[in-house]
């Protein structure tokens, strides 16, 4: 097929983005290529979108994305960190305002989504408060936007189109400060829905990216009568978000405080919310709200943040594999590994269960299978993985090595074309991991059984095997996507020659889901201002892949665009 020129076509308003390097490296290469289609995204509830895209964090969407065909690249001089679309195709973003404690202070935004142009606003009714943007959710179902604010606060509001001009609502808010939920030290990262409309809510922050240190993990369930529920888990830190299916919370942990050692250990957990009843289990028994642990694991956590780390523990999100597993990395000093744990305690044998328990406490358990990423002492991620089931038996799983990644930028006063832009000395690299599960009644002269340790485990009623598939050496450090409508992963990338001679030219690049092979890529700009200074991408919006972006210059931020002609949002699977 004939490639076009590459030229702006979206309808946007506002600045471009300019280049601060002189443009160099190819405008596109690869090929166009046709759709690919693949097993629709597994469905959770309740139905969400957030920054991993569901509330099983798959980062798939079951949207079309571009194909290489008349391939377009636009861009915008605006701030908005996080795209959310409606099940309509409405989109709901943040945009920054006024700098307060040296971050922008952000309200929730409704956009055009052809255009980006902000329709309405919505900010928290006190001042100065910083809204944990990257972790708000989007209940698909009603409209909800859920968010949090770094000073404690739970707010639920609402965003209706109905007179044909968005407006939010505020519906409800609590302070989990001021009712004593949290201590002034504690500061809420993660908020998600269940299935019976309470609240999951978690304490924690990023210490690569400059949160405070906590020596305390709080984990709590907010019920909608306001009943909150909670546990404290002392010298432990949640550092990256939470999976949610149904009733069952999946939070990871890394160590602080005492814990945060040589050698340390981090934890795993799953959670749910449930009632004990207070007096005796009879009609005329009150019920009390808990947060019950169903089990929990350790897994290594190493010696320290690894060069160009995050995250002192685990550098991932968990992420679920239809409703059979859960999936996050540890964080070995050497080489990482992935470990994938079954969601439900029933799908584990008892060689997968620690014997040596207190009775009172939550059953511990060990993965069904791991398998070392990357190479020794070159191995670590901080981006969480995209997941995808085919239907047929087999999960997957994509991981990005971030080893040695570049810092953040810092504001203002870095130079903008500086270092923080050179990704040539990531080793870099992307592995596919395969894992499949099929009923079997093993022979315990298998050496596999109850080998929990090996890359093939065994229990009573299912067999676990998990392998690499395939490998890519590409670098990334923007958490990509998955399109099933192409069977695409749609990812942001630098020139590796041109870095390495100090010039920093961008490109939006497609992956082939089951080869790994790259098909196209598109140049976006050249210079720091391109920079996706670790932010997530999107898909959607009729075919369009969206790169947001961090802090530059006054105007604190860009969204890049590069689509394809004609196309369509996908339905959704």
């Amino acid at each position: 097929m004939q490639r076009s020129q590459v030229f702006a076509t979206a309808n946007t308003s506002g600045v471009p983005i300019r280049n601060s390097q002189p443009l160099a490296g190819s405008a596109f290469s690869g090929a166009a290529v046709a759709a690919k289609l693949i097993q629709p995204k597994a469905r959770f509830s309740p139905s969400a979108t957030l920054m991993h895209q569901d509330s099983g964090n798959t980062g798939s969407v079951d949207d079309h994305g571009p194909l290489g065909i008349n391939t377009t690249a636009s861009s915008l001089a605006v701030n908005l960190p996080i795209l959310l679309w409606h099940s309509d195709g409405r989109l709901t973003s943040a945009q920054a305002g006024a700098w307060h404690g040296g971050l922008p202070a952000y309200s929730l935004a409704a956009l055009d989504p052809a255009t980006l142009r902000v329709l309405s606003t919505w900010s928290p009714p006190t001042a100065n408060e910083t809204l944990n943007i990257p972790y708000m959710e989007l209940s698909l179902t009603n409209d909800i936007l859920l968010i949090t604010s770094q000073q404690g606060k739970i707010y639920v509001v609402h965003r209706s189109d109905a007179t044909g001009s968005p407006t939010f609502t505020l519906n409800r808010s609590v302070d989990l400060l001021a009712d004593g939920v949290l201590r002034p030290a504690e500061y809420i990262l993660n908020a998600m829905f269940d299935s019976s409309g309470n609240i999951w809510f978690t304490t924690g922050g990023i210490l690569g990216m400059g949160d405070p240190p906590q020596s305390t993990a709080v984990i709590g369930v907010l019920a909608s009568d306001n009943t909150i529920a909670y546990t404290r888990l002392q010298d432990q830190f949640i550092e990256n978000g939470i999976a949610l299916s149904n009733h069952s919370a999946y939070i990871v942990t890394g160590p602080s405080g005492a814990a945060n050692t040589t050698n340390a250990t981090g934890w795993m957990y799953a959670f749910t919310a449930s009632t004990l009843m207070s007096e005796s289990e009879t009609s005329s028994s009150s019920n009390e709200l808990q947060v019950r642990t169903l089990w929990q694991s350790p897994y290594p956590a190493g010696s320290r943040l690894k060069p160009g780390g995050f995250a002192r523990g685990s550098g991932t999100t968990p992420a679920l594999l239809e409703h059979l597993f859960v999936a996050v990395t540890d964080n070995s000093d050497d080489q990482i590994a992935l470990m994938i744990y079954p969601q439900q305690l029933s799908t584990f044998s008892s060689g997968n269960l620690s014997t040596n328990l207190d009775p009172n406490a939550a059953i511990q358990i060990e993965p069904v299978c791991s398998v070392p990423l990357f190479e020794p002492g070159a191995s670590a991620t901080d981006l969480g993985a995209l997941a995808h089931s085919d239907g047929k038996g087999t999960s997957s799983l994509l991981l990005m090595n971030t080893y040695n990644g570049p810092p953040l930028y810092r504001g203002v006063d870095e130079d903008l074309n500086g270092s923080w832009n050179n990704m040539s000395g990531m080793p870099g690299g992307l592995v596919r991991v395969d894992v499949s599960a099929a009923l079997s009644t093993p022979s315990t002269s298998d050496p596999a059984y109850n080998n929990s340790s090996s890359s093939t485990a065994a229990t009573s009623s299912l067999t676990t095997k998990c392998g690499v598939k395939w490998s890519n050496p590409l670098r990334m450090k923007a958490v990509p996507v998955l399109s099933t409508k192409t069977g695409l992963v749609y990812g942001y990338t630098q020139d590796e020659d041109l870095a390495k001679q100090g010039l920093w030219v961008w490109y939006g690049v497609a992956l082939d889901w089951e080869t790994g092979e790259e098909k196209w890529r598109v140049r976006t700009g050249s210079g720091g201002a391109w920079n996706d200074d670790w932010m997530a991408g999107a898909v959607g919006s009729g075919g369009t892949q969206f790169q947001v972006r961090g802090f530059v210059l006054a105007v604190s931020g860009v969204v890049e665009r590069w689509s394809r002609q004609g196309g369509g949002r996908g339905a959704e699977g």
